[in-house]
């Protein structure tokens, strides 16, 4: 089958033309969970007007997916999550829920009307996470939309660590010390060890990162 990956920016809406076939609906309940990961970042705006502030994200990868005559490359998300959290290992029993800004994609982002994530850890630094959501989805075409697709799993996510943001990177640059002290103020630095400038894989392999 053909493989439309989230690289496919150029379907974005078109997708309701070059994949329309009638009869059909969108089966959620066939997403299979493969990975994804939780982790922290530190983030501000000078031109917003956003405070150094802590968001936390959650992202859940699915297994390729065949859909009419296509393999979609699904994923639920959500960023900039704000939570009264300085520990990860907090994060254990909580239930996070319609906060930051979720989005469901196939190829494209689609907005989740309601969301529900709950956290039990696990070992090696994971927590498996229990997904409830609704989606607001257009369709491929008018016979699959769907303003409240259901999307329900678990998944076992790693926890990533904290992603430092550029402009306190640049700002404590050649001062180690200056930085952890620093994100002292926003996080339980006993809950984390090194600092370092790249990690191997995921989304944002430039760093620096905290690692838990």
């Amino acid at each position: 089958p053909r493989r439309i990956s989230r690289r496919c920016a150029g379907c974005w809406r078109s997708r309701r033309g070059c994949l329309s076939k009638a009869g059909h609906r969108f089966p959620s309940d066939r997403l299979k969970p493969k990975g994804g990961e939780i982790f922290a970042h530190l983030w501000e705006n000078n031109f917003t007007g956003l405070k150094p502030t802590l968001f936390w994200s959650v992202h859940i990868d699915f297994e390729p997916f065949k859909y009419r005559e296509f393999e979609l490359q699904c994923n639920f998300m959500v960023d900039w999550i704000e939570l009264n959290v300085r520990d990860w290992r907090s994060l254990d029993g909580k239930t996070i829920k319609n906060k930051g800004e979720p989005t469901f994609y196939t190829v494209a982002h689609d907005w989740a009307k309601s969301y529900s994530f709950a956290l039990r850890m696990r070992r090696d630094k994971k927590f498996a996470v229990s997904l409830d959501a609704k989606i607001d989805f257009p369709g491929f075409d008018k016979d699959d939309q769907n303003a409240k697709l259901p999307i329900v799993c678990e998944a076992t996510l790693p926890f990533s660590g904290l992603l430092i943001g550029s402009s306190f990177a640049k700002k404590y640059e050649g001062n180690h010390k200056g930085l952890r002290d620093y994100l002292e103020t926003f996080v339980d630095m006993d809950a984390f060890g090194s600092i370092v400038k790249t990690r191997k894989q995921g989304p944002f392999t430039s760093g620096p990162w905290l690692l838990p």
